[in-house]
């Protein structure tokens, strides 16, 4: 039987910053799926470091297809952050 690749020391991060807020994505989407969003989301943000994509970054992941609330999202986001581009975490407060 083939085993999933283990999480990098950031996906661990990220796993954990998503339980300890709350978002409960399994069941609705893959571990893979989002770790990639959370590689987007820094992406989305390294290209336009501002308020307004950041914002973006969370209206995205709003609804299908991990059904996440505007709070999940917000917390998908700064756990995002937190684990894969800190660089970022002022645009988290602003």
């Amino acid at each position: 039987m083939a085993q999933a690749d283990p999480l990098s020391m950031e996906g661990s991060h990220y796993t954990k910053w998503l339980s300890e807020s709350g978002v409960n994505y399994q069941g609705n989407v893959t571990t893979e799926w989002i770790i990639a969003q959370a590689h987007t989301t820094c992406a989305m943000l390294d290209q336009t470091p501002t308020p307004t994509t950041y914002q973006t970054t969370v209206s995205r992941l709003v609804g299908e297809p991990g059904n996440f609330t505007q709070q999940e999202a917000k917390s998908t986001v700064y756990s995002a952050i937190q684990s894969y581009c800190h660089d970022h975490i002022n645009l988290a407060f602003s």
